[in-house]
């Protein structure tokens, strides 16, 4: 029995080291350079005021993320992430699909994950992972929304960052709506809802993209129809991830891909 119960202890200590280990590795920019070649880690006219820059093990992690049903109990796993001040904060990850239940189960390798950090559970993260790499936004209140992209797929170089109002872009969002309310307006109770009531509320989402779009996220490395329709299905899936996140903890609302959301992916113009 005692042996029985020793064994059951190393198991899931060596489990636990194995969840816990930190698969990202911090680098310099001329570092970055040597390994993709160009000057450029951002896309669409987009350049955060700071940044950090990290590899990563990508096949390592993977092997985490992906066999985390068996890691711990609770269908959770826990992982390093880098933030934007270069450090490191521990995260608690499970297993949440954005795609309908027959749509996953064609594109078992684009995946997506929800968790909180170990020592602020009100910091939540939403991760995908896919054929373009790891993806993910740290979001608390009060704080600005941390970042990590692939810059591209070959290289396993990531880029870090916080949102900033230094940063940045060819299209900024500019909110053109005049403040204050009608007279008529002013004094009216609003409408009672139940965006409030607490329940999580899942819609279908059906995403039609243009040929031009398609194209936009290409990386070169497809080689059939497929391989393209998995490059654009990965890209959405990246976004919808993102918008959940601000959407669960503002609305109330999730939102799935439809099962036939790859028949929706125009390649052509």
């Amino acid at each position: 029995m005692k042996n029985k119960l020793l064994c059951s202890c190393l198991v899931l200590c060596s489990l636990s080291a194995f969840s816990q280990k930190n698969y990202w590795r911090a680098v310099s920019q001329n570092d970055a350079l040597k390994i993709t070649g160009v000057s450029r880690f951002f896309k669409e006219g987009f350049q955060p005021a700071s940044y950090k820059l990290f590899t990563l093990d990508e096949v390592g992690l993977a092997s985490v993320l992906k066999g985390q049903q068996s890691l711990i109990s609770n269908g959770s796993v826990i992982i390093y992430l880098p933030v934007a001040d270069g450090s490191f904060e521990k995260f608690s990850v499970k297993q949440s699909s954005v795609m309908e239940p027959e749509l996953q189960a064609r594109y078992e390798d684009i995946n997506t994950f929800e968790g909180h950090d170990l020592d602020d559970p009100l910091k939540s993260v939403v991760i995908s992972y896919s054929k373009l790499g790891l993806h993910a936004s740290i979001m608390v209140s009060g704080n600005k929304t941390n970042y990590i992209n692939a810059v591209n797929p070959k290289s396993k170089l990531y880029t870090v960052f916080a949102r900033n109002e230094l940063d940045k872009s060819d299209m900024r969002f500019k909110c053109e709506t005049k403040f204050g309310l009608p007279e008529k307006l002013a004094n009216k109770v609003g409408p009672s809802g139940n965006i409030d009531d607490g329940k999580l509320r899942t819609y279908r989402l059906a995403v039609c993209t243009t040929g031009e779009r398609s194209q936009f996220f290409m990386t070169g490395m497809e080689q059939s129809k497929q391989d393209s329709t998995n490059t654009v299905l990965s890209a959405l899936v990246v976004y919808l991830t993102r918008v959940n996140q601000v959407y669960e903890r503002d609305l109330g609302v999730h939102m799935v891909l439809v099962s036939n959301e790859d028949k929706l992916i125009f390649l052509n113009a």
